[in-house]
């Protein structure tokens, strides 16, 4: 039985049929699908009630006690067995509807029970349906846990008597029997880190906690272990989808590809841009990049470019400062320059503020850039903020032109578009 990965049906209490509708209901296969399969609520076991301090409502009650006398009521179908189960602080009665033939066999007077069950109360007096019963001796001897447990279930189960009572028993002889053997599977230094507990107090602990706080920590435990597990599966898969690409030198004039340039460009005069169309191009294997690293040899060809972006929109702005700086300086408006009036003044100054800002933010990161320092988080910073604030700038220097600065002659529409 140490094996975890042995097949459902040689667990004692399993066997062929069992095994069948474990596998197919829920998928429990092995030993260690019966240990995985965890508890979906708690039944609170830590309480022992009186029976003259039951509560007046249909809560699941544990009673300890004996049973006094058994008998057979007739009812309009068939009969219901009531058996009076006393403390020594009163009585209540436990009614069978079905099944009571061999549950009598099992039955013993004058003896100590422990009962768990639902309450159901008439005329003031209380009463328990079908409840669970077993013998004080075999109870003291199970697992001690506060807290019982209930698994998910399906109907078909149920109707071929593979009830909660004996999931709950299959689980625990499987503890019992073999739970020590199931391996760590975290590294040391992570439990000590974390103070996690081991893998197989944690598997006991899920199924039949003592206390809230072992519960808690036993959960901890295991869903630290099912994330730290499903997040290292995506980082290898990642790591070998990136290792699969690599990167090729195409040559002009290799067949299937071909370029052309973009013309009547609005802005970006100063230099050519083109595009680039492959279709259907053969690489010759003599060309590939060997060294190349996946999608970060891509992205660091697009780093450097974001990084260029940020130095170039400055530029624009710093060319529409100017042109708007000299426009206000030589219009005169009602006899003194556009430029004498404190507004204008303002959004100059403003300009000029965001412009440095914005260079020294460049600056400080080609500096970290130099020392290879990771400088990713900075250039999607400096190029989201650099040509935000470049087209806040473009469009004041335009408002200040005025309908001027709608025309090419000033050239700010220009960087604008």
């Amino acid at each position: 039985m140490s094996g975890t990965h042995t097949a459902i049906e040689y667990l004692n209490g399993v066997g062929t049929e069992r095994a069948r509708l474990l596998k197919e209901e829920l998928d429990i296969k092995t030993f260690q699908d019966l240990l995985h399969f965890f508890p979906s609520r708690y039944i609170d076991r830590s309480q022992f009630y009186n029976i003259n301090n039951l509560p007046q409502n249909n809560s699941e009650v544990q009673i300890k006690g004996k049973i006094s006398d058994i008998e057979y009521i007739n009812q309009k179908r068939g009969k219901r067995m009531v058996a009076l189960f006393e403390d020594e602080t009163g009585f209540i009665k436990l009614v069978w509807f079905r099944g009571y033939k061999w549950i009598r066999e099992s039955l013993k007077l004058n003896e100590n029970y422990v009962i768990f069950g639902r309450l159901n109360w008439f005329n003031g007096q209380a009463n328990m349906p079908h409840p669970e019963m077993e013998l004080e001796v075999n109870f003291q001897n199970k697992i001690i846990a506060a807290f019982y447990p209930i698994y998910p279930s399906t109907e078909k189960l149920i109707n071929k008597g593979i009830s909660q009572r004996v999931i709950q028993k299959l689980v625990a002889n499987l503890i019992e029997n073999s739970v020590e053997a199931f391996k760590e599977t975290l590294p040391q230094y992570l439990l000590d880190h974390y103070k996690f507990i081991s893998k197989a107090k944690a598997l006991k602990e899920v199924h039949y906690p003592v206390s809230q706080k072992n519960l808690s920590r036993a959960q901890s435990r295991l869903k630290f272990e099912e994330f730290f597990y499903m997040q290292f599966q995506l980082i290898l898969k990642n790591i070998q989808r990136k290792n699969k690409i690599k990167g090729f030198i195409l040559e002009k004039g290799t067949k299937g590809l071909t370029t052309s340039t973009i013309e009547n460009k609005t802005s970006l005069k100063i230099s050519p841009t083109g595009q680039i169309i492959m279709q259907d191009v053969s690489i010759d294997k003599s060309n590939c990049l060997e060294n190349t690293k996946g999608w970060s040899s891509v992205f660091s060809c697009l780093n450097k470019a974001r990084f260029g972006i940020s130095w170039g929109v400055l530029g624009a702005a710093s060319e529409c400062w100017l042109i708007a700086k000299d426009y206000v300086e030589n219009r005169i408006m009602f006899k003194k320059p556009l430029a004498a009036n404190q507004l204008i003044q303002k959004k100059l100054a403003d300009i000029q503020t965001e412009i440095n800002l914005g260079l020294a933010a460049c600056n400080l990161t080609a500096k970290a850039m130099d020392k290879n320092q990771d400088i990713i988080n900075a250039l999607s910073i400096i190029k989201r903020n650099n040509c935000k604030k470049s087209l806040e700038i473009v469009r004041n220097c335009r408002d200040m032109l005025g309908a001027n600065g709608l025309i090419e002659d000033y050239h700010i529409m220009r960087h604008l578009v």
